[in-house]
Formats: C-alpha cells, structure tokens, sequence
C-alpha cells in the first residue's frame, strides 16, 4: 500500500506545530515538501510576524485600552453582586446554611476567591437567587480578583494567600469529611 501524500492543510499544520519555529525548521519543510514552498513562505511570514508583535510590549495606547476595558469590566462585575460583597454576618450565616457549607466557604465567595467554573450550576444559582442577582453577574463578580474583604483588619502583614481555589479545595480546606464533599459537588437538578 502507497502512503498518502499529505495535504497543504496538513503540512502547514505540522509545521505550525513546531517546537522551534525558526529558519532552519522552514528550511527542512521546504525541502521536504517543495510543492507547498509558496504557501510555507506565506505561513512562516504569518507566523513569524504574530510573534514579534506578540513579544513586543504593550506601547502606552494599548494598556489605556486594556487598563480602561479592565476598568469597566470591575466596575459592572462590582455593581452587579453588591449584596454578596457587602453582607453582614447574619446573611453570611444564613447563606452558610442554605448551601450546608460552613461560613469560611461562603466568605471566600465574598472575597472572590473561589474558580468559579469549579461550583456546580446548582449553587450558584442558589448565591444568585439569594442575592438578587443574575447568574451571569454573579459569575463575573466572582470572575474578579480575590480580594481579602473579612480578614483585611486582623493582620498587619500583607495577606499571602491571592490565589484563588477550586471549590473542592474550599470544602476540604474546611475539615468537611470526603462523603459531604462528595455530596456537594454534586450539580443535582
């Protein structure tokens, strides 16, 4: 059997793949595959073009626009949940118990710091409700940053811990045995 020749959309596929785009790697496709030589030239120029705009920086035109979308971005995410970020402790409590999670989880629902794609639908649905709010704001809000809204008076070191966690992790984090655990990352209907 007479292998297949490979396709133009397969060679220029393979040599996007590359680990090392460079001259010396267009040298050996072209040599392997002259009757695609045009069209790597054209692709390779792409290629190569992408990346230095890719590695250039940003000039200051282009973080005022990232600076000022980010900006907005906050501002309606911000807007659009104010309950969560600013409930006293009795809704925080009451919110704890509506989703049976101890109230260090929904804290760090206030502050942001949950990956919101790690919550099954479920709950957030029953944040949203709760607050008053879409589940499409509410996913943005808790889209933001973490901030450290509950702890931020108790330390005069900065905090240390920025990085956001999964839902699991907030879950184990507070001592809850693998069975509950099971249980609410469960997205029931």
């Amino acid at each position: 059997m007479v292998p297949s020749m490979p396709t133009l959309d397969d060679v220029l596929e393979a040599f996007a793949m590359e680990p090392s785009l460079d001259r010396n790697t267009l040298q050996r496709y072209l040599r392997d595959y002259p009757d695609f030589a045009t069209a790597l030239i054209d692709y390779s120029q792409e290629i190569f073009q992408s990346q230095q705009e890719a590695d250039r920086p940003l000039d200051a035109h282009d973080r005022a626009r990232v600076d000022s979308a980010l900006a907005r971005f906050q501002t309606v995410a911000a807007q659009a949940v104010p309950a969560l970020a600013q409930m006293n402790a009795g809704k925080l409590g009451e919110l704890a118990r509506l989703l049976t999670v101890p109230h260090q989880v929904v804290l760090a629902f206030r502050e942001c710091g949950v990956i919101v794609n790690s919550v099954p639908r479920r709950k957030l649905i029953v944040i949203a409700d709760f607050v008053g709010a879409s589940l499409q704001d509410l996913t943005s809000y808790l889209s933001l940053p973490k901030r450290s809204l509950a702890r931020s008076f108790k330390s005069d070191d900065k905090p240390s811990n920025t990085e956001k966690v999964t839902f699991e992790r907030l879950l184990r984090d507070a001592g809850l045995a693998d069975g509950e655990i099971e249980r609410l990352l469960v997205d029931e209907p």
